[in-house]
């Protein structure tokens, strides 16, 4: 629908910039000038240090909205792990509630903890919050496009098995035993997660560093 509303807007010279290559899927699509992902400074989330045994995650209202952020499958994923849930109205979430907390707190967190679970939310191809995390350097475990699914959304609206290279720069599957058992190679291998997380970092920087997108920031406005 808003694909649709943009249309006549685009014919009379407004320009669209898009943060995804995956947006062309969406049906209707009304066209782009540019691809500029968001940005991330490489100097705010940066030094994983990894030493508290805990899987961590970031969303907000994350029972309440269900399946648009995949409440159920982080739940039976890390029901085995420490694990803390940031973010606002997750009081419901008992003891792995962390709270809304500061920016120097969330860059902490994501210093101080083992693993990172990601889902983010659909129909989204990626979040803020896989960029911070990949950024600083802690090892990410995602799930994979099948376990994303919603039928709400009948287009490829998932763009992390394209960010992410299983096992290189993190960890992917749409398999439950799967995903448990990346996060319990990492609880038990800091050393591995730290060659992920320092192969993330190096992701994070060619796809999101703050000099980069700037640059093509500038290129863009100059065209127009």
């Amino acid at each position: 629908t808003i694909e649709e509303e943009l249309k006549p807007y685009r014919a009379k010279g407004m320009n669209i910039v898009r943060m995804s290559p995956l947006e062309e899927k969406i049906p209707q699509y009304a066209g782009s000038d540019a691809l500029i992902r968001f940005p991330i400074d490489e100097e705010e989330f940066k030094d994983w240090q990894g030493d508290r045994l805990q899987v961590i995650t970031v969303a907000q209202s994350f029972k309440q909205r269900g399946e648009h952020l995949g409440f159920s499958v982080f739940d039976r994923v890390t029901a085995n792990f420490q694990r803390k849930v940031f973010g606002t109205e997750n009081d419901d979430l008992g003891d792995i509630n962390g709270g809304l907390v500061s920016y120097q707190h969330l860059k902490n967190e994501l210093k101080e903890n083992r693993v990172f679970f990601y889902f983010g939310t659909v129909p989204s191809p990626y979040t803020i919050s896989i960029m911070e995390a990949m950024m600083t350097g802690v090892p990410v475990v995602a799930v994979g496009p099948k376990l994303r699914e919603l039928n709400a959304y009948n287009w490829p609206n998932y763009e992390i098995p394209d960010i992410i290279s299983n096992g290189v720069n993190g960890f992917w599957s749409d398999n439950i035993d799967e995903l448990i058992g990346y996060i319990d190679l990492l609880m038990k291998d800091k050393e591995r997660g730290q060659a992920i997380g320092d192969a993330g970092r190096r992701t994070a920087i060619e796809l999101f560093g703050k000099e980069k997108i700037m640059k093509s920031w500038i290129e863009f406005l100059r065209k127009i």
